[in-house]
């Protein structure tokens, strides 16, 4: 019989995000942690201290997962960048995405992802502060946004089933531009996280022009 594989702080943290993302953040329990990992749940303290810390590890492993490749220098290339990337982690593990929407980030693994996003607004031209407003709002937009399609990961029949039931209940008179659009093609979630990101991006474009454009200035 081969040897056990040695229990670790990463083994259980990587146990329990495939815990979650087979079964649910409700099946996490101290109890079927230890099970997965075969042992006795008294041993699991040997390496994590409660389930909070396990709740920060996963959304530590998530972070982790927002990686980026070479892109353009163009920040507003360099934010659609992350924040794809971060959506893309979320969907990949998406039963941790409504804890990582309740938990701040808590973790000195998980301000590595807060650093190098809080940088692009620096080196944009904002100060450190505003930076984290917008990093918040920038982050709040993809957790929600991916909240919403993890609520209804794959929009289509049954959607347009249940869109076709109120669009016979509506008068045409009262509802002619409701009718005109409501249910009229299935949900693109990928469009309209790119033209809702393009519109924030613009949007702090425009406020924070005076500064953005001495931060060019100052570049050149």
């Amino acid at each position: 019989m081969p040897p056990k594989i040695p229990i670790t702080r990463a083994r259980v943290l990587d146990a329990a995000l495939r815990l979650v993302n087979e079964r649910g953040a409700s099946a996490l329990t101290m109890r079927a942690l230890a099970t997965e990992l075969d042992i006795e749940a008294p041993s699991l303290y040997k390496h994590i201290a409660n389930k909070d810390e396990i709740l920060d590890g996963l959304c530590e492993l998530v972070y982790s997962q927002v990686t980026v490749g070479e892109v353009s220098d163009d920040w507003h290339e360099r934010l659609k960048a992350y924040a794809g990337a971060y959506r893309r982690a979320l969907l990949q593990n998406r039963n941790v995405a409504p804890i990582l929407a309740v938990r701040p980030v808590a973790t000195e693994g998980s301000m590595a992802l807060v650093e190098a996003s809080l940088s692009e607004f620096v080196r944009a031209g904002v100060d450190p502060e505003t930076g984290r407003r917008l990093l918040n709002i920038i982050g709040s937009f993809v957790v929600g946004h991916v909240l919403a399609e993890v609520a209804d990961p794959a929009p289509g029949v049954a959607e347009q089933d249940r869109l076709a039931e109120i669009r016979a209940t509506l008068n045409p008179a009262m509802y002619p531009l409701t009718l005109a659009t409501l249910g009229t093609s299935v949900a693109d979630r990928d469009a309209e996280f790119k033209l809702a990101l393009d519109l924030l991006i613009d949007a702090i474009t425009i406020r924070y022009a005076e500064e953005l454009a001495q931060a060019r200035s100052v570049a050149t």
